[in-house]
């Protein structure tokens, strides 16, 4: 049994050597999360010469009326960077302690997302029963005078299309308004665009 762990140790050392050429950070060269059950290995593309392809490829891929977002959409709301959510995925939902939202829609999610996040897609923010099932699950309470208790309630990182994109700020403001702890918000503005910049591993989640 001893062996069978030297010879485990041994194996993720010299497959953690894949990924240092290109490493999220100095000390990190890749991260495991679960999605949906399966292990996944988040890293950056270890290809220097790699190029997007497709629609993110595009300087924009706004509708009609979207436009650059502030670093602050709100006063209170965090808004994170690519290593925050690595820290984030590690530390906050690997632990059940948070969750990461993919806001845009589902078929857009279906595709390909960040891995380890679930799909609220910013469509149904003015969906009141869809958003108070969501707050009950995320650990918010409902009062007698229906105003929420949220001191239980989990951590929660939204994100979009990316920079040009205001789908996380409209679920922002609604989870706001109905009462979520504006402490326990995060925005990651880069959104989906910027991860796929960053060579960042995707999945589908069909």
């Amino acid at each position: 049994m001893r062996l069978f762990f030297i010879l485990l140790l041994i194996a993720s050392f010299l497959d953690a050597g894949k990924y240092n050429k290109v490493k999220i950070t100095s000390e990190i060269a890749y991260l495991m999360v679960y999605h949906k059950g399966k292990a996944v290995r988040v890293h950056r593309i270890q290809d220097i010469k790699h190029r997007l392809t497709g629609g993110y490829d595009k300087i924009t891929r706004m509708c009609p009326g979207e436009c650059i977002q502030p670093i602050n959409v709100h006063t209170g709301v965090q808004t994170v960077g690519e290593v925050e959510v690595i820290d984030f995925l590690k530390n906050k939902v690997s632990q059940n302690k948070g969750l990461i939202v993919d806001v845009r829609p589902q078929e857009f999610y279906a595709r390909e997302t960040i891995p380890s996040s679930v799909n609220i897609p910013y469509a149904l923010h003015s969906n009141t029963t869809v958003i108070d099932k969501l707050f009950t699950t995320l650990g918010m309470k409902k009062q007698d005078d229906n105003s929420w208790d949220g001191s239980k309630a989990i951590d929660i990182m939204f994100f979009c299309d990316g920079l040009w994109s205001d789908k996380s700020s409209y679920m922002i403001e609604e989870f706001i308004k109905r009462g979520y702890p504006v402490e326990k918000i995060k925005y990651y503005r880069g959104g989906f665009q910027m991860w796929k910049v960053l060579g960042f591993t995707t999945i589908k989640s069909q």
